[in-house]
């Protein structure tokens, strides 16, 4: 008997040993010991992120002039698609850093266009890799995009647009089905207020309106009112006395070059040089063989030749002798006018090749530098209204 309750003694104790060493493992799961699992998120199951749990903190954003910055700066806002590349205006950009560099290309080996200040408002065109294509004062260029926040529409913008374009419709919507409130002319300041599905919200002072992201340039500052050209519905009256004639042009009646222009250039020179740049990008405001608008264009072939024309067709107008179409020759300058793109006296130009050619940079079927003849083209041959020489 005795030896009996011996043995369920000895049960009794090694059974109480291993419920008490079961008792003791639960425990310890149940605490979780020292160390965490983070899900694979970055984040606990309490919503603290992994720096919270022993990473260190981040190092606070500085000021500085170079192309990327410390950390990421990028808006809670998500950041809208944009294409590769593309010559219209997806979106707007709002700079978060001083001495941003707006560069020729997307890489920091390239020149810098100029430097941008915080919150300064920039167009934006297409997103190449870690580079934004960007529009400002008239310029194209690249900006780094942890640089930028980009807004698909705002109703809150500071800063100026800049017309970019014979004339501009001031929509009462942001649409092409958008009534006309009224027209303004190139190189004309409106006040930046928003922007939505590619039109900028803007106001002239006495109105406000839409116009077209691809043909007004965001910029910081308007020029002074002596610096600045007068504004108005028609985008300037190309037989005024009081258009200044640019350096290299020649006088209405037919006088000598001036001295901006080279006395051995001649036409045949020029419309070789304009062929060179076949097939070149159109980009609204663009004035090199990197992207032309249709004036740009012009004013840049001239300018290698040392004549100094304005940037806008209705300026050109006013330069050089008037040509009947009958004597056109190579170098002439060209100028179209539809009243479905502005109001006149010009909404397009181009050179004049010979043979009833004429190149010139348009979005007509591409968007590139091209050829169409003034004869065969029913269109250019409809609407063609002037020509200007300034050599030859």
């Amino acid at each position: 008997m005795r030896t009996t309750m011996k043995h369920a003694f000895h049960s009794l104790f090694a059974l109480f040993f291993v419920l008490l060493l079961l008792f003791s493992v639960g425990c310890s799961a149940s605490t979780g010991g020292d160390e965490k699992t983070i899900p694979p998120n970055g984040t606990t199951e309490n919503g603290q992120s992994a720096a919270q749990l022993g990473s260190p903190p981040a190092q606070p954003h500085a000021s500085h002039t170079e192309d990327a910055p410390t950390s990421s700066s990028h808006s809670a806002e998500s950041v809208p698609s944009l294409p590769t590349s593309a010559t219209s205006v997806a979106a707007v950009g709002i700079l978060n850093d001083s001495g941003v560099r707006l560069r020729s290309a997307p890489s920091t080996d390239s020149s810098i266009v100029t430097e941008l200040s915080s919150g300064t408002v920039v167009a934006v065109f297409a997103q190449e890799d870690d580079w934004y294509k960007a529009g400002y004062d008239g310029q194209i260029g690249y900006i780094f995009s942890d640089l930028v926040t980009i807004h698909a529409s705002t109703d809150s913008l500071s800063g100026y647009a800049m017309v970019m374009t014979d004339a501009l419709h001031l929509r009462s919507s942001a649409s092409m089905d958008g009534s006309v409130v009224t027209t303004v002319s190139q190189n004309t300041y409106l006040t930046l207020m928003g922007f939505e599905n590619g039109w900028f919200h803007v106001s002239d002072g006495s109105h406000s309106g839409y116009v077209s992201g691809d043909y007004a340039s965001p910029c910081a500052t308007k020029p002074s009112a002596e610096d600045s050209e007068p504004s108005g519905s028609s985008g300037g009256d190309s037989s005024s006395s009081e258009n200044p004639l640019p350096s290299g042009g020649t006088s209405s009646s037919g006088g000598g070059t001036s001295s901006g222009g080279t006395g051995s250039t001649s036409g045949q020179a020029i419309a070789d040089l304009a062929y060179s740049f076949l097939g070149c990008p159109y980009v609204y405001g663009g004035t090199s063989p990197s992207g032309f608008d249709c004036s740009g264009f012009i004013m840049y072939v001239y300018q290698e030749f040392g004549y100094s024309l304005p940037h806008g067709t209705n300026g050109q107008l006013g330069c050089g002798t008037p040509v009947d179409r009958s004597d056109l020759q190579p170098g002439d300058m060209v100028f179209f006018f539809d009243s479905a793109f502005g109001s006149g006296p010009t909404t397009h130009g181009g050179i004049y090749l010979g043979g009833g050619d004429f190149i010139h940079a348009s979005t007509n079927g591409r968007e590139e530098v091209q050829i169409h003849n003034l004869n065969s083209d029913s269109y250019y041959r409809s609407v063609f209204t002037a020509a200007r020489r300034l050599v030859g």
